[in-house]
């Protein structure tokens, strides 16, 4: 098997920690400086805080699960699949995750 199967497969594991502690542990905590969705309206409101943080951990399992799905999928010679399949959806995603959340928080903070 090649390499860049299992780095697939470690990357997805790795968002997928990621969302879990981002959904149980940022959304639980207050507002800081050193981890968590930190932007202008989540630092200004608890409430704002736990929902984007929430947002965020789902979004991270989801991405998760998409970037993981072709692992279960192998097929010889898929080096160029696994070398752009992982490296373009972890920075298409991660860009997407962000938009998504800075908007909710936005929108969550115009509520208020």
């Amino acid at each position: 098997m090649e390499v860049l199967y299992f780095v697939n497969i470690g990357v997805s594991l790795i968002f997928a920690i990621g969302g879990i502690l981002t959904k149980r542990v940022t959304a639980r905590s207050k507002p800081n400086l050193w981890f968590g969705v930190r932007n202008k309206y989540t630092m200004e409101n608890d409430e704002n805080w736990r929902k984007s943080n929430e947002l965020a951990g789902n979004l991270m399992m989801i991405l998760s699960f998409i970037m993981i799905i072709p692992c279960f999928i192998y097929y010889e010679n898929s080096f160029k699949f696994y070398m752009y399949y992982t490296n373009i959806l972890t920075i298409v995603g991660l860009i997407i995750i962000a938009i998504i959340v800075t908007k909710y928080s936005k929108k969550i903070y115009q509520n208020q």
